[in-house]
């Protein structure tokens, strides 16, 4: 039986065709403004719910870890970076997209709990690279591997035909965002 939430923390028991939350929503603004194609609202309201829905998700299993968001961001941006798993704090930021004050206050507590060090470039001493240290490899390792089996298992009533087709889709309407918008 497939399940969906229907708000936070809910859980119904449904079809895969039952109506949810949004469709209700969907259904009430035809009724009452048949002149509007609401449609784009199922869209980007999937997508907002979604998010909302994966990010409890991985808060909570990034608690397990005593990690946010933002700090398992830092270890995994450092981690696929491949060795020596280290890069300026300007290149994380980038590489992150965090203001790089946001990237100071996060790797001075990953350097506080032993998961980061700071050590000057050797080509120039003036520059500080960050680099993982032991436990933090060790450990943005381990929270990988149980982030990617909880991404898994939020899929598990997706086929891999229909992960392919959403894949490409949310591609296309990434270019379909930024080709229309006024702020390029």
């Amino acid at each position: 039986m497939a399940y969906h939430a229907t708000g936070e923390g809910d859980r119904d028991a449904v079809s895969p065709h039952s109506p949810d939350a949004l469709d209700v929503i969907l259904e009430q603004w035809r009724r009452e403004r048949p002149d509007l194609d609401a449609s784009p609202m199922g869209v980007f309201g999937r997508i907002a719910r979604v998010y909302a829905l994966a990010q409890r998700q991985l808060r909570l299993l990034l608690a397990d870890y005593e990690l946010t968001p933002a700090t398992f961001d830092v270890l995994a941006n450092l981690r696929r970076s491949g060795a020596p798993h280290r890069k300026t704090a300007g290149e994380i930021a980038s590489s992150s997209l965090l203001s790089t004050g946001g990237t100071t206050f996060r790797l001075d507590r990953l350097e506080q709990r032993g998961l980061v060090r700071r050590v000057p470039a050797a080509h120039d001493k003036r520059i500080i690279l960050v680099e993982l240290t032991h436990d933090g490899r060790a450990l943005i390792d381990e929270v990988m591997a149980a982030h990617l089996k909880q991404e898994a298992a939020r899929l598990a009533q997706v086929s891999q035909q229909e992960v392919t087709e959403l894949v490409n889709g949310l591609r296309n309407l990434e270019r379909s965002i930024v080709a229309s918008s006024t702020w390029r």
